[in-house]
């Protein structure tokens, strides 16, 4: 199995989840429920110590609330110059589908022996989880949750997808903290922002595909979001996006693939940045 048939598959086994009410002690992860920050943790661990040979779970930052922001690194343990496939999620506190693809994604690479070839050659750095403290908010107070739980003045949260460096508050984001694309004070203001770049900055020399897992606009997106402008590899990804289009297709699911700029109209996305 490719990974992009992983990620069609993935896109399906995800369709069906209810929110989870009780705790899972068991660290036996079930895909009929989005899982609890807890849990989430939880599961982490329990493949650290089954799979051991194949998984480090390390925490690469604090989120605002004091909650760990935790990846997976699944493959090779003596290799560790290799190429890297990189995937973050739930940036979004309300995209519950995210992190719910993220987890399943882990799964088959670790627990399914099918997938033992993906990661034979290649290495995989997941972080299944980027806003932790948002995601518990929208699950337990406000269902449309969508920035950090940062305090402001007047408003709490920071759209973190926008408080990157590049292009910061040039395109999409707002200066208005009331704002669910608030972009902050200045960038990387936000400590789930600053260490998600620098766990990106980390890993860029190895790092061959990087892939944020997101909800709604049914698309695929490629960069640039801030110009009309094409990256050198435009043609390669346009390319790469349609091959992963034309396999969700097969499963009666149109996604279409297109630059950044063409959807989301001047907002720019801190995961095509370059």
């Amino acid at each position: 199995m490719n990974w992009m048939k992983l990620m069609v598959i993935a896109f399906f086994q995800i369709a069906r989840l209810r929110v989870q009410e009780t705790p899972n002690k068991s660290g036996e992860i079930k895909f009929d429920q989005y899982l609890a920050y807890r849990d989430i943790q939880h599961y982490l661990n329990v493949l650290k110590t089954k799979y051991n040979e194949i998984v480090e779970v390390k925490n690469f930052g604090m989120s605002v609330e004091n909650r760990h922001l935790t990846y997976i690194q699944i493959g090779n343990k003596t290799r560790r110059n290799g190429p890297l496939i990189f995937i973050d999620a739930g940036i979004h506190a309300r995209e519950w589908i995210s992190p719910a693809q993220a987890l399943y994604t882990i799964s088959q690479l670790v627990e399914n022996r099918n997938n033992a070839a993906m990661i034979k050659d290649v290495d995989w750095v997941i972080v299944p989880l980027v806003n932790p403290d948002g995601y518990e908010y929208s699950r337990r107070v406000d269902r449309f949750w969508r920035k950090n739980r940062a305090k402001g003045r007047i408003c709490y949260g920071v759209d973190l997808n926008r408080n990157f460096d590049f292009h910061w508050l040039g395109h999409g984001g707002s200066d208005s903290e009331c704002s669910n694309f608030f972009a902050g004070m200045r960038p990387f203001s936000e400590p789930e922002s600053f260490a998600l770049s620098r766990l990106i900055r980390e890993n860029s020399k190895r790092i061959k595909i990087y892939i944020s897992f997101h909800a709604a606009a049914q698309s695929i997106l490629y960069p640039w979001g801030y110009t009309k402008d094409l990256p050198e590899n435009g043609k390669e990804l346009h390319k790469l996006a349609t091959k992963v289009s034309d396999a969700v297709h097969k499963f009666r699911l149109d996604l279409r693939c297109c630059e950044c700029k063409t959807v989301l109209h001047n907002r720019v996305k801190r995961s095509i940045r370059g």
